[in-house]
């Protein structure tokens, strides 16, 4: 796929136009604090990307990978106005025509916030989405606590007792419990259920060398936090239902479980927290019956 940067502000946002002109999608990374370049990486590696008829639109956030002039006090709020001042910028470029917004799983509650809810005539992805902000954060620091667990029993306890006399918020936890850990590489495989595309995703990482940044993570996190952090499901203005996809594997957003969820989900079952990493092929398939690209069966 032919790669072009797009200026706009101060952000990075990168073109890659499809073999065959059809349409675009625009693709929101998570984290809070990471950043488009794997992603980027599989578009030009994974044949079920570069072969398919659906061109795809990269940007860093701000504070984030190679947006670094943004800084890192970055809030929730001004994420959710720069993906609405994009997507405005780019619904008017006629020769990109935007079809729909794919975010995962923090950029699937910033596509959310920002997008699903609005009448609008775009179309919207969630890759693995649940439906409260703090779940997913109690359940990191349960998986935290379950790798120290078999690691450091010693450094375990110290944990346990931490937890056992904590009051409020049980998500503030997660940063001083994270710092007793000298080694997380067991955390990883709470995240994939494709360990293939798992070895890839850190073999491109490690060369890639763009690393996540804490200092973003935690400034959109304690605004998120700061407020209402379930999602508004639903409000009945969206144009259309989005495309919620999570994966079995996920121990992060428990699987198929996200509680009183009104949309139907799409569950894939070769995938953890990575659906578009782990299984290309189907979440193309999946995404060209939903723009209604081509009408195959989904195997």
């Amino acid at each position: 796929m032919k790669k072009t940067i797009l200026e706009f502000k101060d952000l990075y946002v990168a073109i890659h136009e499809p073999k065959e002109f059809d349409r675009y999608v625009l693709f929101v990374h998570g984290g809070p604090g990471g950043n488009s370049a794997i992603f980027e990486e599989a578009l030009q590696t994974f044949e079920a990307y570069s072969s398919s008829g659906l061109g795809w639109i990269c940007f860093d956030q701000r504070g984030c990978g190679r947006s670094v002039k943004g800084g890192a006090e970055v809030t929730h709020l001004q994420n959710i106005e720069d993906l609405n001042s994009l997507v405005e910028f780019l619904l008017k470029r006629k020769e990109l025509p935007l079809q729909a917004v794919m975010g995962h799983s923090y950029g699937a509650r910033l596509v959310f916030d920002s997008l699903t809810s609005r009448n609008t005539e775009l179309k919207t992805i969630l890759l693995s989405l649940g439906t409260g902000a703090t779940a997913p954060r109690n359940r990191s620091l349960a998986m935290d606590l379950l790798a120290l667990k078999i690691t450091d029993r010693s450094k375990y306890e110290n944990a346990y007792q931490l937890v056992r006399e904590h009051r409020d918020g049980m998500w503030m936890l997660a940063k001083p419990i994270r710092e007793m850990m000298a080694n997380t590489a067991l955390r990883k495989f709470f995240y994939w259920g494709n360990l293939e595309a798992m070895n890839w995703y850190f073999t491109v990482k490690q060369r890639l060398k763009i690393d996540e940044c804490d200092a973003t993570y935690h400034s959109v996190r304690t605004s998120m936090y700061q407020g209402d952090s379930q999602l508004a499901l639903p409000d009945g203005q969206s144009t259309h239902a989005p495309l919620w996809i999570l994966g079995f594997h996920d121990f992060l957003m428990s699987g198929e479980s996200v509680g009183d969820c009104p949309y139907p989900i799409n569950l894939f079952q070769g995938s953890g927290h990575y659906p578009h990493l782990e299984e290309p092929k189907k979440l193309v398939q999946t995404l060209e019956l939903y723009l209604n690209v081509k009408h195959e069966a989904v195997s």
